[in-house]
């Protein structure tokens, strides 16, 4: 059974960005981020993270490694789809696992 997680991530990075927007200094905490990340995160625009909903696996998982959150969100804030499709497919492949 295959369950579309693709309204959760939309779901959970809005509201992380607000977090991180209207509470800067307590959101790397709860968000279990860095304070580059939550900035990073703060900065992406809502139509960037819209191009997410096609994401059907949770990209929200334990312990995803600090480097592919730092590329996705640095795609994402730079608006760069040619990177965004590899980050996508590369978290399908870790989904799998």
């Amino acid at each position: 059974m295959d369950i579309d997680f693709s309204r959760i991530n939309l779901q959970y990075l809005i509201e992380a960005r607000e977090l991180a927007r209207v509470d800067p200094e307590r959101a790397p905490v709860l968000l279990g981020t860095g304070d580059a990340y939550a900035r990073l995160l703060a900065e992406i625009p809502a139509d960037s993270i819209a191009q997410l909903s096609s994401v059907r696996v949770p990209l929200v998982v334990p312990r995803q490694a600090d480097w592919w959150w730092n590329r996705l969100l640095t795609a994402l804030g730079d608006g760069q789809p040619s990177e965004l499709g590899p980050i996508l497919e590369h978290v399908e492949l870790i989904a799998r696992r």
